[in-house]
């Protein structure tokens, strides 16, 4: 449901929508996961890799192996990185690394 902005508040007096209580919080939860855990979502994805390989899957660990490529390409190109890790002597920036072992192994 839409309400009418006009003040109140608002930034650009714009509209604003009047969202359900779970809406709201998965909303917030998005929004704190973004801004304070941005590692977060990598993480995810290096467990559920790691699940997979000790079950065998090799299929679910190369889905894994594509959507943390996917995140680590979104990440480079994004123009808002307040939370990049930093190598301590250098400066440059912490490349993370994610191993992937030879299926043939």
């Amino acid at each position: 449901v839409a309400e009418g902005g006009g003040g109140g508040g608002v930034r650009g007096g714009g509209r604003r929508a009047v969202l359900e209580e779970d809406e709201y919080v998965d909303a917030i939860e998005r929004i704190v996961e973004r801004d304070y855990f941005p590692s977060l979502e990598r993480l995810r994805l290096q467990r559920q890799y790691l699940e997979a390989r000790e079950d065998g899957s090799v299929r679910a660990m190369h889905l894994i192996k594509r959507k943390y490529r996917a995140l680590q390409r979104a990440a480079s190109t994004s123009a808002a990185r307040p939370h990049t890790p930093r190598t301590p002597r250098s400066g440059r920036l912490a490349t993370p690394t994610f191993e992937t072992p030879d299926p043939s192994d």
